[in-house]
């Protein structure tokens, strides 16, 4: 039994499109692995130069937390960590942000792409945080 209506399609036409939809449905999969990849990637070289120090004492202390499992980045910059530290990532946070509504024209867009790069450094895929 066929499709409705699939006698108006020309011969193959079905066997073609459902093709067209596996290799494309295959390329999209693909693309979201090196997503994933670069993803993980930031997320691994945050930690690490959270841990190192290099980020600073505060991130220094959120990411050995998140390193015990006692809290995540999303805890950290939704506010439900309450800790020092994380109230002092906020803080920097709202200070870059405002910093950034300051700027004119296409400084504004530079700096909002690298607020973007470095949420995505600290994002990982679909918004999982790095634990």
């Amino acid at each position: 039994m066929g499709v409705p209506g699939d006698d108006a399609l020309p011969p193959g036409a079905l066997t073609r499109l459902s093709a067209r939809i596996a290799a494309l449905t295959s390329e999209v999969e693909r693309i979201g692995r090196e997503v994933e990849e670069k993803h993980a990637d930031g997320d691994r070289a945050r930690a690490e130069a959270a841990r190192r120090g290099e980020l600073g004492p505060h991130w220094r202390a959120v990411q050995h937390r998140i390193d015990r499992g006692e809290t995540s980045l999303d805890a950290v910059f939704e506010g439900t960590d309450d800790s020092a530290e994380a109230q002092a990532l906020r803080e920097a946070s709202r200070h870059r942000l405002a910093q950034l509504a300051e700027v004119p024209g296409d400084e504004a867009e530079a700096a909002l792409a690298e607020l973007a790069a470095l949420r995505a450094e600290t994002s990982g895929p679909e918004g999982e945080q790095e634990r």
